[in-house]
């Protein structure tokens, strides 16, 4: 029988906001990493909201922290002062894979959300 438990992303300071500070791939914000074991997967739900006076970019780095192979973008356009965005609708991650994510202008877009872990 599988076990769920709802945890904070690992990106986030005792389930604060995560501000995107990162403005290229090099710079990205950690949001959240699996755990190291293939026995675990963490379903990632995850929110964005924009503070600027236009819309600004997110692109989320999905996958492993190496170059190329494994990496996937999933970029979305966040509407400015309109409120929390689903980005992410609980897609699956393990095995010491990660989020990252940077925008179009750093501290103008901040994500929150939560993992449910199942063993």
């Amino acid at each position: 029988m599988a076990v769920y438990s709802k945890i904070i992303l690992s990106g986030s300071v005792d389930g604060q906001p995560i501000a995107v500070t990162g403005i290229a791939p090099s710079t990205a914000n950690t949001v959240h990493t699996a755990p190291a074991v293939t026995t675990s997967i963490d379903e990632i739900y995850l929110y964005a909201y924009n503070t600027a006076t236009t819309n600004r970019e997110l692109v989320l780095r999905w996958g492993t922290t190496a170059t190329g192979q494994g990496i996937r973008h999933i970029q979305k356009t966040i509407p400015f002062q309109d409120g929390l965005y689903l980005v992410i609708p609980g897609l699956p991650l393990s095995n010491s894979n990660t989020v990252r994510a940077y925008a179009t202008a750093a501290d103008k877009l901040a994500l929150v959300g939560y993992v449910n872990r199942v063993s």
